[in-house]
């Protein structure tokens, strides 16, 4: 399997194949995936939502994910493919099952496909608008949106805080969006091909997609709470 999107490295089934011969009992054989970059907001981009990647003894591995992954048709059968009802977060579900499950997975860090990340503000909120949408459809609102409803009822206080009381509180809610700002680049860069140097203005821009990407979020939370209304009245 593989992606749309994405760009297949010359050896990218070869390598695939090889570590099945390694490892003749593996069902299912993880590859892995790296953004394109080459540009400073694209860097931002990769440090604000790229997945962060695990060293492994050859490499790095990014996933598990569709993008590059063999299976045996049983074992895709077995876990009950993807749900065709979901855009988006199919593939999470599809991998929780074969988490829990006995099949034996093999990993080829040397696999690797290339995503085309979003090139534009706009596509990225499109992008997280959808996944906001489909992963409460999907009943995993637990993971996201929970952490961001919770970050932004404590960003309310802090603002409640700096209008009635001082409003060095606003400070604070500042060091802490650079704080998640500096977490996430902190947990990506080391697995990241960067073309530009880290440094406070870099804080700065994947703070800001952060908040972008948080947007998004709320607005596909309403796509979701409105076409569940509109069915329920039908």
């Amino acid at each position: 399997m593989t992606d749309a999107g994405t760009q297949l490295d010359s050896c990218w089934l070869e390598a695939l194949i090889r570590r099945r011969q390694i490892q003749p009992d593996a069902e299912v054989v993880l590859g892995t995936y790296e953004p394109v970059l080459g540009s400073f907001f694209k860097d931002c981009l990769a440090l604000a939502f790229v997945a962060p990647a695990a060293r492994v003894d050859n490499g790095w591995l990014r996933g598990p994910s569709t993008a590059s992954l063999m299976i045996k048709k049983s074992v895709w059968q077995d876990l009950g493919e993807f749900p065709e009802h979901l855009r988006a977060c199919e593939d999470l579900l599809f991998f929780e099952r074969l988490a829990d499950s006995k099949h034996t997975i093999a990993i080829a860090p040397e696999a690797v496909v290339r995503w085309s990340i979003p090139d534009s503000l706009a596509a990225v909120f499109r992008r997280f608008r959808a996944y906001s949408t489909h992963t409460l459809k999907a009943g995993l609102g637990g993971r996201w949106h929970r952490a961001v409803i919770r970050m932004y009822l404590i960003a309310l206080v802090l603002v409640a805080l700096a209008v009635f009381h001082h409003s060095a509180w606003l400070l604070v809610a500042l060091v802490a969006l650079l704080f998640r700002a500096y977490r996430n680049i902190g947990k990506r860069s080391p697995s990241l091909n960067l073309s530009h140097r880290i440094g406070l203005h870099t804080c700065g821009a994947v703070a800001g997609i952060l908040l972008w990407i948080d947007a998004a979020a709320f607005f596909g939370t309403a796509d979701y709470f409105l076409k569940s209304d509109k069915s329920n009245r039908r």
